[in-house]
């Protein structure tokens, strides 16, 4: 190991050798000889106090903090060095006074005094870090001050017409600088300009806002007579709605009564009236047998059938076509027909005031005795006929809602089916017989078909 002198000409190798030897030994820890207390190194001050002890105020700018914090760093800078400096004062008698002489120190003492010195630097590194970061803040924040007073100062100028103050990436000139009283006097001017504007806009607004106090005033009023309109309306509406229910209801009865009336209509429109008044048999087979009308035989002469039945079954007869002619509105022009219980009669009108009667039988209530000993009613049966094609041809002609059904016998003035009348001899009893079954199935026609003649309700 080469040899190492310190300045007070001391062999200090042989010393490192020794602590060596020690440090391996494990004995070096139980010498401590000397302590290293008179480095006195004082901890940093704490931010909300001073060296001396003293709490400082909170509201500090970063100017004023980083003042304090550079005094802080050279005080505490300061007294590290007067501490070397006595160091050095006392070793003057082992070397240069410029040097400071460790040889008297243990090993152990000057490792634990370069960790002092070193521990401190690092407390001080952190602060004078701190500090920094603090002083650019500071300094960003006066140019920020100094870039709007600029700013300011131009808009000065450009407000009183004056371009002496020019602005060029960052850089400042100014070709007439002028005196700091002008500047605050024309600041001042400015300022009461823009005083003077703020007012005349205040004003402006106050305007507008009592205008628009107006209008919400109006529109309030407007709002209540429409809620006041609106709550009329509901009234009106829930009055409405009570007599659309009501309404309704009516309907709906109404309704029903109609559909039971519409049904009855319905059935009663499926009934053949007048067949059920005058039930009429006729034997389609043969015309030998009498047709019955109620029951009573038809027929042209008393053979094996009294009068008095006659009599009854041509009044039925007589009733019929009264029956069947009204439902069809039927008039005849020159016939009429009088349906008498004890003889119905057949009147024939002539011109003028003429006319001629007719006995459907044999009339016992008159007095004349000639109507007594009748023998048939031949004539009787041929205008009873003509009384009756009027009414089938009225039937044929004059319906138009539902179709007829077709007609047993047609009909003419002077014959129907196959019998003419005029040619038939009053006494061919089979031909007047065939003539009277005729004239019962178109009779028994006329009674199905007469309900199609009235109206739909």
């Amino acid at each position: 190991m080469p040899k190492c002198v310190c300045t007070c000409g001391h062999d200090v190798s042989k010393d490192l050798n020794e602590d060596t030897q020690r440090l391996n030994s494990g004995t070096f820890l139980s010498r401590t000889e000397l302590d290293a207390s008179f480095v006195h190194l004082p901890p940093p001050p704490p931010a909300n106090r001073n060296m001396n002890g003293e709490f400082l105020m909170q509201n500090y700018d970063d100017s004023s903090l980083f003042s304090q914090g550079i005094l802080d760093s050279y005080r505490y800078l300061d007294t590290i060095l007067k501490v070397a400096e006595e160091q050095i004062d006392d070793n003057q008698g082992h070397g240069n006074a410029a040097d400071i002489c460790l040889c008297r120190y243990s090993t152990e003492t000057q490792i634990a005094l370069s960790q002092r010195i070193a521990s401190a630097i690092e407390e001080n590194a952190a602060q004078l870090e701190s500090e920094t970061i603090a002083y650019d803040n500071a300094a960003q924040r006066e140019k920020d001050k100094h870039r709007r007073l600029l700013r300011a100062l131009n808009i000065r100028d450009g407000i009183d017409g004056n371009d002496d103050m020019t602005i060029s990436s960052g850089n400042t000139s100014i070709s007439s600088a002028p005196a700091p009283a002008d500047i605050i006097e024309s600041t001042l001017k400015t300022l009461e300009y823009e005083i003077q504007r703020l007012a005349i806009s205040n004003q402006e607004h106050l305007h507008e806002l009592q205008h628009l106090n107006e209008l919400i005033d109006e529109q309030a009023i407007i709002s209540k007579t429409l809620t006041e309109q609106e709550d009329e309306v509901l009234t009106e509406f829930n009055s409405l709605e009570i007599d659309s229910n009501s309404f309704q209801d009516m309907h709906r009865h109404l309704t029903h009564q109609c559909h039971s009336v519409e049904k009855e209509r319905y059935l009663l429109s499926s009934v053949q009236l007048h067949s059920s008044m005058f039930e009429i048999t006729v034997d389609e087979r043969s015309s030998r047998r009498f047709p019955l009308i109620n029951n009573l035989r038809l027929t042209h002469r008393p053979k094996g059938v009294s009068w008095l039945e006659i009599n009854a079954a041509w009044s039925q007869a007589a009733q019929m076509v009264i029956s069947v002619g009204s439902t069809s509105k039927f008039r005849s022009k020159n016939l009429r027909i009088v349906p008498l219980t004890s003889c119905a009669k057949i009147i024939e009108l002539l011109q003028g005031d003429k006319r001629i009667v007719i006995h459907l039988g044999v009339d016992f209530e008159s007095n004349a005795r000639k109507t007594h000993e009748t023998e048939n009613i031949v004539s009787s049966v041929r205008a009873f006929h003509a009384l009756l094609h009027q009414l089938s041809v009225h039937m044929l002609h004059t319906h138009t809602c539902r179709t007829l059904d077709k007609i047993p016998f047609e009909t003419r003035s002077h014959s129907i089916g196959s019998h003419d009348l005029l040619r038939i001899n009053e006494h061919d009893d089979v031909g007047w017989s065939g003539v009277i079954h005729c004239l019962a199935a178109n009779m028994k026609w006329m009674t199905q078909n007469a309900s199609k003649f009235m109206p739909l309700v």
